[in-house]
């Protein structure tokens, strides 16, 4: 029989649970090209997607088919902007970034791949610490709490992104993107929509990139 717990222990252990198991799928998946994709959805979201439904005895919720989830997807819409800004004056990183070999079939792979890893960052974030945290602190605690999570997720563009548009731009970027999707989820709570705009994000910047490099 399990034992109930409050929601501050439940996502403290969810927390922990879905770094760990991102962290031993990552170790275990190196040369797999699905390996990152597979570690993110799996750690942060199916994980803590059952730990929600198990210990919390609540399923985890996209959104509905409503006015936010194009407002929400219309979040990531200037960061689109601000990112192709970059490209004209940075084409050696995004040639790198962009460059895909394999045709068409690799192009729909890759764009696979990056969808799952970056709408998993909206998903934990959102449906599950911002969620939570709103249910037991309030909306204003909930945004606070999600924005930590969002700033430690994303220490790997954070070392990169100061080398295409400097370090405030950088830090800037992130946790604008942390505010605005924070903000967008509190009043719709639509993540479906966030999730999709992230991907749509990184999507238009490969694509854009391989074009213009």
């Amino acid at each position: 029989m399990l034992v109930p717990m409050s929601r501050p222990a439940r996502l403290a252990a969810t927390v922990v649970l879905s770094v760990v198991a991102y962290v031993l799928l990552s170790a275990a998946t190196p040369s797999l090209s699905w390996g990152h994709a597979l570690a993110m959805s799996v750690s942060f979201v199916a994980l803590p997607a059952l730990v929600m439904v198990v210990l919390g005895g609540s399923r985890p919720a996209l959104g509905r088919l409503d006015r936010w989830l194009p407002l929400s997807f219309a979040v990531y819409i200037p960061f689109m902007a601000w990112t192709l800004a970059y490209v004209p004056t940075d084409t050696a990183f995004f040639h790198d970034w962009a460059h895909i070999d394999g045709g068409a079939s690799a192009m729909v792979e890759r764009a696979a791949i990056v969808a799952l890893g970056v709408a998993s960052v909206d998903f934990f974030c959102r449906a599950v610490v911002q969620r939570t945290s709103a249910d037991e602190w309030g909306d204003r605690t909930g945004c606070a709490v999600a924005m930590v999570a969002w700033m430690l997720g994303h220490v790997p563009e954070l070392l990169w992104l100061p080398n295409v548009m400097g370090l405030p731009a950088g830090l800037a970027y992130v946790a604008l993107a942390g505010l605005l999707g924070g903000y967008a989820y509190m009043r719709g709570g639509n993540v479906a929509g966030l999730m999709l705009g992230h991907a749509t994000l990184n999507w238009v910047t490969i694509v854009v990139a391989a074009m213009w490099t």
